[in-house]
């Protein structure tokens, strides 16, 4: 399989097939006595690492996007509510949010 068709596949898809590649390989290993050269092997197993960490990387990014897109739209809500007089009914929704949403150590 090429790079190119890496890439059109989703990474969960190209990790499971990995997976069941790696389990089917030892399967037959232990059941049939095939033996595959152990650089297929290490080299699906480097794939499926890679894969892996993008897949948390890429997942890592858009969690700091979503928090960048909260963090925006707070400023531009209390810079709006400021611009209409009511600076005070956004701190007291933030205290709210507050009170209602427990510390991570709390959870």
């Amino acid at each position: 399989m090429t790079v190119t068709q890496h890439s059109e596949k989703s990474h969960s898809e190209r990790i499971a097939e990995i997976v069941a590649e790696l389990a089917e390989q030892k399967r037959a290993y232990f059941v049939d006595g095939i033996e595959r050269p152990m650089a297929v092997r290490v080299t699906l197993e480097a794939e499926l690492a890679r894969l892996r960490l993008e897949k948390l990387q890429l997942h890592s990014a858009e969690k700091a996007r979503t928090m960048q897109v909260r963090q925006l739209r707070g400023d531009l809500l209390k810079k709006a509510l400021a611009d209409l007089g009511h600076v005070s009914l956004y701190e007291t929704c933030n205290a709210q949010a507050e009170c209602l949403i427990p510390p991570v150590n709390q959870r």
